[in-house]
């Protein structure tokens, strides 16, 4: 009899497990500690015990289905037994706070209007391995009894969760809860829209607003964006591509850009390019390095987001905050939205985390978790935001009301990727604006 070594599991890290070899039998033996690892694993992140490991079988038949623990009782829905029903929930890190000791004044109101009900929040990064997609996509094949009941992310990461088929109906939460929020927002995709993030304009010297393109040029002030950051460089020009009157999507939700419009905007940046408005750097700046040549003094305009707004109000307390300049001047901005979704099969569960939802999302909890997060909540009853002047307070207030989630059609890879590549190749000179557009669009209508 040989020894045969495989791989167990698919999370970090990677365990090597040992079984005996005997034909198709091993293939039985390995699925099963496959599915002990990952159940272990996920028992972990959940913060419940982790199963009690047991003794390998002498090899028999290949068994039919993957050998899933059965879930600890900490984890398992409430019995009569049991005094306190243990709610899960996931989050991304921007949340973070919410599962800090020291914050546990987020949670407060919630254990005292349900003390039955013991929340447990635990902090995921959202992609890679390991990530809450990553453990997500394994825990529903081989051990859905770990799945969390509630998680919170933002709208890609949603969107390939929803994919998975494992986001709930919300028809469990009360039609008053939904009603709250920004009319903006309410079809931001799956799941309840509760936090947002959108791109503004910083400025110093007195301006007439609202802000176009060109007046910025004929006041003679520095322009910066994050020309580097290939997210933010597409919704800046997007929001441009709108302000022109193009629509993003067509009735189908499918990308549906006009070279035409296209060419203009990119025509525009080369031109501010060519006038000296642009920062020098644009081309390698992120959000963080516009954020600080504002400050520094190296940009009299600066494309900054919400949340830097919010995680340093007193940097910006003399500033003028306004909508990006478009060539209409309208107010327009593509926002990032954080939802949460039921994930939890039993409706049991389901109804303990709509509890928890209809709670959080009172203007109260939900403030204060937004706070803490740098970020913009998504109902009107939320304000004023705590720790901004009057002034900036309600300038966010009326950017949350028109800012909407950029289409999902126009957040895939290949189409980032290609707007961000004609938009750098344009501002470098080495294509002119329609001949990038085109290129561009041919590569989008290619995915």
């Amino acid at each position: 009899m040989t020894q045969d070594c495989a791989v167990g599991s698919a999370l970090e890290p990677k365990p090597t497990v040992c079984v005996a070899s005997n034909g198709g039998a091993r293939a039985g033996v390995l699925t099963a500690v496959a599915a002990l690892a990952l159940a272990a694993a996920l028992a972990a992140c959940r913060g419940g015990p982790t199963p009690a490991a047991t003794h390998t079988p002498a090899p028999g038949p290949a068994p039919t289905a993957p050998m899933v623990p059965t879930p600890p009782a900490s984890q398992a829905s409430a019995t009569p037994a049991q005094s306190q029903m243990a709610l899960y929930i996931w989050v991304s890190p921007e949340f973070a706070s919410a599962a800090q000791p020291d914050n546990a004044a987020l949670l407060q109101g919630f254990t005292e209007a349900y003390p039955g009900i013991r929340v447990h929040v635990s902090v995921k990064e959202t992609y890679g391995k390991g990530g809450m997609v990553d453990l997500l996509a394994g825990a529903s094949r081989v051990a859905p009894a770990y799945l969390p009941d509630l998680i919170l992310l933002d709208e890609d990461s949603l969107g390939q969760v929803a994919a998975l088929g494992l986001v709930q109906p919300v028809d469990v939460l009360a039609p008053s809860v939904r009603e709250a929020l920004f009319a903006n927002v309410q079809a931001a995709g799956d799941g309840v829209p509760f936090a947002m993030d959108f791109p503004l304009l910083a400025y110093r010297a007195p301006m007439t607003l609202p802000l176009t393109l060109g007046a910025i040029a004929e006041s003679g002030g520095r322009y910066a964006f994050a020309a580097g950051d290939e997210d933010a460089a597409t919704r800046s020009l997007l929001a441009q591509y709108m302000g022109l009157g193009g629509a993003l999507v067509d009735a189908e939700g499918k990308a549906a850009l006009d070279s035409r419009l296209l060419t203009r905007v990119l025509e525009t940046y080369r031109g501010l390019a060519d006038q000296g408005v642009l920062a020098p750097q644009v081309l390698s700046l992120d959000r963080d390095e516009v954020w600080d040549l504002y400050r520094a003094g190296g940009a009299n305009f600066a494309e900054v987001w919400a949340s830097q707004v919010r995680s340093r109000p007193s940097a910006l307390a003399d500033a003028g905050l306004a909508a990006l300049p478009t060539a209409d001047g309208r107010p327009i901005a593509l926002a990032r939205v954080w939802s949460w979704a039921i994930v939890s099969p039993t409706p049991e569960r389901q109804q303990a985390a709509a509890r928890f939802l209809e709670w959080v999302l009172q203007v109260g909890p939900q403030s204060a978790w937004c706070e803490a997060a740098h970020r913009v909540p998504t109902q009107a009853g939320a304000w004023p935001l705590a720790g901004l002047s009057a002034a900036h307070s309600e300038f966010l207030l009326g950017m949350a009301q028109v800012a909407t989630p950029c289409p999902p059609a126009l957040r895939t890879p290949a189409v980032t990727s290609a707007l961000h590549t004609a938009l750098s190749q344009v501002l470098k000179g080495q294509l002119a604006p329609r001949q990038a557009a085109e290129q561009a669009l041919n590569k989008i209508r290619q995915q």
